[in-house]
């Protein structure tokens, strides 16, 4: 095992130098408050052979922490329009081929919230590697993370690099909906604890 204590850059700069030092074939991120969804976890995504072309393995997320206090499954099948309007893939749902990295390169650490984002994009743009979706549940998922908090943050570097990946018919209605994402967020936090607030 190796251990890196020290300043970094940032969450993504520090998984970028868990993958710079990775000796295996596949790469996960387990954030701190998440963990696996059950000791069988690597047996069910792993026991069959993974084609080589699949550089992405993404499964399901068990949410905890909901401010609701109404947890949900969520992970489905996705293709690239899956991202011109949302997250669709959590990071603690994929296991990532390192050679992945290696090709498409490393995080973008001028992200601070949405690099992982930003990242699978990548991957489901390239013509080198395919991704695998698994109908299992990997994880437990602690859903008040960094980016719940910073939310128009997030957006904020979703439109950047939409900007860069996706049409500019898509690029130009998530501009237009920035107004929208403010307010809503804005009523979320201020609902936050009510009946209200449980009832949405």
């Amino acid at each position: 095992a190796t251990l890196i204590s020290e300043k970094d850059k940032g969450i993504y700069d520090a998984m970028n130098k868990g993958v710079m030092n990775a000796k295996g074939e596949w790469i996960y991120f387990l954030n701190s408050g998440d963990r696996f969804y059950s000791n069988t976890v690597l047996e069910q995504l792993f026991t069959k052979p993974i084609p080589e072309k699949v550089g992405l393995i993404y499964g399901k997320v068990q949410t905890i922490n909901e401010p609701t206090g109404v947890d949900y499954v969520a992970g489905e099948a996705v293709t690239i329009k899956d991202f011109y309007n949302r997250y669709p893939i959590n990071h603690q749902a994929t296991f990532t081929r390192k050679s992945a990295f290696v090709q498409l390169g490393a995080y973008d650490i001028s992200y601070k919230l949405a690099a992982d984002t930003e990242w699978f994009v990548r991957i489901f743009t390239s013509t080198d590697f395919d991704t695998l979706f698994v109908d299992e549940i990997v994880s437990y998922y602690d859903i008040q993370g960094a980016s719940y908090h910073k939310r128009m943050q997030g957006y904020r570097e979703y439109l950047r690099f939409s900007s860069k990946h996706f049409p500019f018919h898509i690029v130009l209605k998530n501009y237009l909906m920035y107004p929208v994402i403010w307010l809503k967020v804005k009523l979320i936090r201020m609902l936050t604890g009510t009946k209200l607030f449980a009832w949405y």
